[in-house]
């Protein structure tokens, strides 16, 4: 790494000037000294990065000890450039181990934040065996015949794939009315929210064992909350559960509600709206 490679070359500057003539005598360095030109020799790096943080788990399949930078195969989805130094923390098996250990891996788990422009690794756990993940988005397709799924997210511009079995557990999760109701592979609609678990088969496959079905495109839902946010140009608002700190995210038609800017951030609020595919839409929205 950079670092090391900067010692190396400062030592060997030392070693170089170090001749004495005939009559010279070298002068012992004192501990004081010694402690000097060691703190001078360091690299002061700045404080990590505290920004948000996202984990991505994947393959690491190449390592650049000069520029610092990992290229992790994300599962799914294309390779991508992750920078670490001497501040990121390494991890097998869940213990600590140093950071010159680092090297290829069929399995790791990396957590990121920016560091200006940059992907900065945090930590990275590395795993010997077949990990288990978890993958949460809106359905963009599903293939009944080769029970191929494919799964879009926020925050993802790549679609996960993954191989749904047939006797994968699919369950609906969330609000009673919505949960009651049968399920099976009919939820695995076009625009469904759910969250799948799954394992790793291969290089670029998964098998999804089992997917919670979190919304289907026409289902109702209530919402109780406080409002954090109201977007009167837009027609959107958003409503924090205090319960379990959930928050969502509700569109509405301003000409269908027009006394809805008299609430204002902080109010309760109970909306029922219904679940379109892309987003969820109001019906009622009223003071709680």
């Amino acid at each position: 790494m950079r670092f090391r490679s900067k010692l190396i070359t400062v030592g060997g500057l030392l070693l170089g000037a170090a001749h004495f003539g005939p009559s010279q005598r070298p002068t012992e360095p004192t501990p004081s000294t010694m402690q000097s030109a060691a703190a001078n020799n360091l690299v002061t790096l700045p404080p990590s990065p505290t920004g948000r943080s996202t984990i991505f788990g994947g393959q690491i399949q190449k390592i650049d000890p000069v520029r610092d930078e990992l290229a992790l195969k994300v599962f799914g989805e294309r390779s991508m450039r992750i920078f670490f130094d001497e501040r990121t923390e390494l991890y097998s098996d869940g213990k600590k181990i140093p950071l010159h250990e680092l090297s290829p891996s069929e399995h790791a788990s990396v957590q990121t934040t920016l560091d200006g422009a940059k992907i900065f690794a945090v930590s990275i756990h590395i795993l010997t065996h077949l990990p288990e993940g978890e993958y949460e988005g809106r359905i963009s397709s599903y293939t009944p015949a080769t029970g191929e799924l494919a799964i879009v997210s926020a925050t993802s511009h790549q679609p996960l794939r993954l191989h749904v079995q047939p006797d994968a557990k699919i369950i609906r999760e969330g609000q009673s009315r919505f949960a009651s109701a049968q399920s099976g592979p009919g939820d695995l609609a076009k625009g469904a929210l759910i969250k799948a678990t799954f394992l790793s088969a291969g290089r670029d496959e998964g098998v999804a064992d089992e997917i919670e079905i979190l919304a289907i495109p026409g289902s109702a839902f209530e919402f109780s909350g406080t409002l954090s946010s109201i977007d009167m140009h837009a027609g959107r608002l958003t409503l924090i559960n205090a319960q379990n700190t959930m928050s969502y995210q509700i569109n509405f038609d301003r000409a269908s509600f027009p006394g809805v800017d008299r609430f204002k951030v902080g109010d309760p609020l109970r909306v029922t709206a219904d679940y379109d595919g892309t987003r969820y839409q109001a019906q009622m929205i009223s003071a709680n």
